[in-house]
């Protein structure tokens, strides 16, 4: 988890407006998996999340699900002045719990593989 600061640049670069404008409607802590706003080809998703600034702080989660099954990114909005406070630290907390739920749980190897085959025959 880590934290990303405001651009501070009038010009938002394009490829991020529509998840800025997303993100902007929602409140503090609120967050959001990044993933369809993220460019199809491998090599511009990671430039993308590598790259990424909104014209807010925000605040970035990424789930790393081991070998080939890929990172689940979330990304949320944080106050310009973060405060340190025990109603701030709680909603980051209540907010982390909910992400930790909403994670795909594998119990065996052979389950992540079958869920893996589906996802490559859907799409």
């Amino acid at each position: 988890m880590y934290r990303i600061s405001a651009c501070g640049c009038n010009s938002l670069n394009e490829n991020y407006i529509q998840l800025d404008n997303i993100l902007f409607e929602k409140q503090f802590y609120e967050y959001i998996d990044i993933q369809p706003y993220l460019p199809n080809d491998v090599v511009k998703r990671y430039r993308f999340i590598k790259d990424l600034q909104l014209m807010f702080p925000i605040g970035v989660y990424r789930y790393h699900q081991g070998n080939y099954l890929g990172t689940i990114n979330y990304v949320w909005r944080i106050p310009k002045i973060e405060v340190f406070d025990d109603e701030h630290e709680t909603l980051k907390a209540c907010m982390l719990t909910r992400i930790h739920e909403e994670l795909p749980h594998y119990f065996t190897r052979q389950m992540r593989k079958n869920v893996l085959n589906k996802a490559i025959i859907i799409q």
